[in-house]
């Protein structure tokens, strides 16, 4: 099922031949390296149980998406709504890229797709991003998009973060 696509990107439902394509991103220190809870050693069966408890949303039209490029009908990465407030009207964004992606542009695509869905299909209120203080290029792409830093700190794990919001 195909949630919604920008110029050169599809945003659909993970199936079981995508989770083999994304476990291999999960995989890429380089990629993971900016990812909560990324010291694991990623299996399958691990990936299929996070999609299954994260997508239960699919019916309400939120979840994580596999990002496949039109033009070559690949994936490249996962997208998506997080419920991490407990408020269907305040959700958080995120997404991962394939590092040989990086620098082409995809990054702001998928966040401006996000953005553009979340507000016009899901009708949120507030969208938030949060990462790593280090991760510049996501910082970079978020205020890109309209987001402002709205916040820095430490998380649970004493890891520094910035967070950007937008609203509707």
């Amino acid at each position: 099922m195909i949630f919604f696509e920008t110029e050169r990107l599809l945003f659909q439902s993970i199936t079981e031949k995508e989770i083999l394509d994304l476990l291999e991103i999960y995989r890429d220190t380089e990629v993971m390296r900016f990812i909560p809870n990324s010291k694991i050693l990623w299996k399958k069966e691990n990936l299929s149980e996070k999609y299954e408890k994260t997508n239960v949303n699919y019916d309400l039209g939120f979840g994580i998406f596999a990002v496949i490029c039109k033009e070559n009908k690949q994936l490249i990465g996962e997208a998506g709504f997080f419920n991490s407030f407990e408020n269907l009207r305040q959700l958080e964004l995120g997404y991962i890229l394939k590092s040989d992606c990086w620098g082409k542009g995809f990054g702001t695509e998928i966040c401006k797709g996000l953005i553009e869905y979340g507000f016009s299909k899901l009708n949120l209120q507030k969208m938030v991003a949060r990462m790593y203080q280090e991760n510049l290029a996501s910082e970079q792409v978020s205020k890109k998009c309209g987001m402002t830093k709205v916040k820095e700190g430490r998380d649970l794990n004493g890891d520094l973060f910035v967070q950007y919001e937008i609203n509707s």
